[in-house]
């Protein structure tokens, strides 16, 4: 796997968690940034910004304690602002605000099965995810083939979900085109 560097977000009551996050990193190879990498005598905010400006990966841990701290959710905001994805670590808690979309990495509350959560995430996928071809809820096909074709696509695609799912489809008049609904 590639040196990924990874810029560790936490509240100060976490830092032992971090501490045991930025071990787990440094193990599979990665290689972590934290406030503890600042030098002394080096503004505080311009370095933080320069780490997570630096990094491919940025990773808060979102516990009760960082919920009611302002800094790890500017931190987040300014990773997300910059294009630099996002990985949470949730301690008993969700991510809320505007990574309340992302899954996140569920840790125990002292952080013993931190390595093993890791060991589970696709860091190459994360940072560099396939493209996503935006999925349309209605297509339109001008030919049978066609059709047929998109027909037999949305039926794999809900195979390959596990789940099972409804297509309708619309036959086309004499003057008009076929549409498909998912």
């Amino acid at each position: 796997m590639y040196r990924f560097r990874v810029f560790v977000s936490y509240a100060g009551q976490d830092r032992q968690l971090a501490v045991i996050l930025v071990d787990a990193l440094k193990t599979l190879g990665l290689e972590p940034f934290w406030d503890k990498d600042i030098r002394p005598g080096t503004p505080f905010t311009d370095a933080i910004k320069g780490m997570i400006s630096h990094a491919h990966l940025f990773m808060p841990i979102i516990s009760q304690k960082s919920q009611e701290r302002p800094w790890v959710h500017q931190e987040t905001g300014y990773a997300m602002a910059l294009n630099i994805p996002v990985l949470p670590i949730a301690v008993n808690t969700l991510p809320t605000e505007m990574i309340s979309q992302l899954q996140a990495i569920s840790i125990n509350e002292d952080g013993s099965d931190i390595a093993e959560r890791l060991n589970d995430a696709n860091f190459e996928q994360i940072v560099f995810p396939p493209p996503q071809k935006p999925q349309s809820s209605i297509e339109i096909a001008d030919w049978p083939e066609t059709r047929a074709e998109l027909l037999a696509r949305y039926a794999n695609l809900v195979i390959e979900l596990g789940a099972f799912g409804e297509m309708r489809h619309e036959a086309p008049s004499r003057h008009s085109a076929s549409h498909i609904r998912t």
